[in-house]
Parts: C-alpha cells; structure tokens; sequence
C-alpha cells in the first residue's frame, strides 16, 4: 500500500494536483485498521487477538484523529460556502487556510473590520497573495467590491487576477483569465470590478462565474519590499 500510494501520489503531481505524504498516511492507517481488527472478527483467529491490542488502539486513535480533523475542515468548508457576499471573514487569526502569500491579520487600516489583512511584497519576479479558498459561486452578484490601503508615499503598480477551475485545470493561459493593471495612490482606495468583464475576460469562452477558483493581487519586480493592507474584500 505504501508504494501503490506512493506511485499514485506521483501520478497525480504530474496531472495538476499535489503529492501528499498526508494521504498515503491515511492509506496506511486503512491497513493498519483492517490488519488490527480482523483477528477480533475472525473467530478462528481471536485468540491471538491480544497480541495486537497495540495495533488496534494505535490504529483506532489515529482514525478517529483522522476524522475529527477532516470534520473540522467540512465545518470550516460550510462557512466559506455560506459567507457571501464576504469572500473573506476578515476575524480569522491565521490567513493560511485561504490564503498563499506573506498575510498577517492587522490591527492597522483597519476600514470596516475590526482587523485587516497585512499584504507583505518582496523583490522577487512576482510576489503577492492569492485567495485560493473562497466561496466559488458568484452568480447573483455584479460587482467586486476590494478596499486596499497603500502605507507608502509613492503610488505602486499591482495585478488583480482572477480565474475559475476550468483555468485551473488547463495550460494556465494569460488569455484564460481575468487580468487587470491597477495603480495603487498613497492612501486608502476603493476598486470595484464589474463582474460581466470577469465572466467575458477569457478570448474563447465564458469564465464559470459558479466555479470561481482563485483571486490574487501581485506585483512584479519591485525595487524594494513594501506593504500594502487588504481592508475590505466582498461581492454586491
């Protein structure tokens, strides 16, 4: 099972998902659960049932373990689907659940929340935060509406890009997606986003606005670190 999972676990690498040493632990928490038990179910064999008593605590516990932690991210899973119109609940203490990137929660800028999210950006080529857990369906909605709060005195260039699954799970295109060029004044900033050009930024169809995947705000090549501060992000 170990190596079967492992060369699964390979496979899937190279068709757009990730490997994960996680899942092959549950794939052997599924043996080490049959191979512990069995002797109790088997009345042929219970009588050397006490020589695994170790195994099947061990195994037991890690199940339960298990299914605890996957409950808790169903929980976690139903809030983000029911938030709207908030695509992001600004009172969470750890941001990496949602998202990738340098965030911390701030009590700084706050604007509408009690916190916002503090957006650190480096030299690299591109260096940002993507919103990678986010409820996905945005019919019903036309604009996105995101406050951003820029600490410094010169105004700064960053990207806001948007895409669905189908965009996931394709060649990554740039003409796939939405794209868009944004200035960022000293200051606090307002910018809203017709949801019409999100759903017709891709060149040859329609972006699934029911299967939103990813919103994320970059920039490129900056000649030094900076910050910006993300106060408001929601649909209306």
């Amino acid at each position: 099972m170990f190596l079967v999972g492992g060369a699964i676990e390979v496979v899937q690498s190279d068709v757009g998902r990730e490997a994960s040493w996680h899942d092959m632990l549950r794939n052997l928490i599924g043996v080490w659960i049959v191979l512990a038990w069995r002797h109790r179910l088997d009345s042929k064999q219970s009588a050397q049932a006490s020589a695994h008593t170790a195994l099947m605590l061990a195994s037991t516990l890690l199940l339960l373990f298990e299914l605890g932690t996957t409950a808790a991210i169903g929980v976690r899973q139903f809030k983000v689907a029911h938030q709207l119109p908030q695509l992001y609940d600004f009172s969470h203490n750890d941001p990496t659940p949602y998202w990738q990137g340098e965030l911390t929660p701030s009590k700084e800028y706050a604007g509408p929340h009690e916190q916002s999210l503090r957006l650190d950006l480096n030299t690299k080529l591109y260096s940002g935060g993507s919103l990678g857990n986010l409820p996905s369906d945005w019919r019903g909605y036309q604009r996105l509406h995101l406050a951003l709060f820029n600490p410094n005195s010169e105004p700064l260039p960053i990207t806001l890009r948007i895409n669905d699954w189908t965009h996931a799970f394709g060649n990554n295109a740039h003409s796939d997606r939405y794209n868009t060029r944004l200035t960022l004044q000293p200051g606090a900033q307002t910018i809203t986003v017709d949801l019409y050009d999100i759903e017709q930024a891709p060149r040859t169809r329609r972006m699934d606005m029911d299967s939103v995947s990813q919103l994320k705000l970059f920039v490129s090549r900056l000649p030094e670190p900076t910050t910006i501060y993300i106060q408001d992000l929601r649909l209306e």
